[in-house]
């Protein structure tokens, strides 16, 4: 098999006939740090939340492969294999119970831990979105009210009262 893998590959012109000089390599910039929330900007800070938020990892795929595997697991390979040991002892049905039954707890056991590292990620996630709302809470308690807007052209603003109504 390893033979007729490496022969098509090179007849077809694969890695295994290229020359090292023909592969290139570039540099690319890691991820920047993250900045501290308190020298962030309000606009930084809304950016930074709503990056954080659409790129939370999904559950998804953990909870597919859990279900694709408890399904297998419970449904086709555990019968089977029950069938197969209560019926005269058939050897072929059991196997084949028995491979469906560890593929499914493979499945199983993948699907639990894509599921706990997604959410060790979207905990350490909902932990700096928390950091964010903390900071533009306190920005916005601490911001003070902007000045009125200048009275419009051609209006004469009094600098003492023109009037006098009592004086006591």
């Amino acid at each position: 098999m390893l033979a007729l893998a490496l022969t098509l590959s090179v007849a077809s012109g694969g890695l295994l006939s290229e020359s090292p000089s023909s592969f290139s390599a570039r540099l690319v910039p890691s991820a920047a740090p993250l900045m501290d929330v308190e020298t962030m900007s309000r606009t930084e800070l809304e950016m930074e939340r709503a990056r954080l938020i659409d790129n939370r990892p999904s559950l998804g795929g953990g909870i597919a492969l859990l279900a694709i595997g408890g399904g297998a697991t419970l449904i086709f390979g555990l019968p089977i294999m029950l069938f197969s040991v209560v019926e005269y002892f058939l050897v072929e049905p059991f196997v084949v119970g028995l491979i469906i039954t560890l593929a499914g707890l493979g499945a199983v056991a993948a699907g639990i831990v894509l599921i706990a590292t997604a959410l060790a990620a979207r905990s350490a996630g909902a932990a700096r979105v928390g950091q964010i709302d903390d900071r533009i809470r306190r920005m916005e308690q601490n911001a003070t009210p902007p000045p009125p807007p200048p009275p419009p052209s051609g209006w004469v603003v009094p600098s003492e009262p023109s009037l006098l109504l009592a004086n006591f």
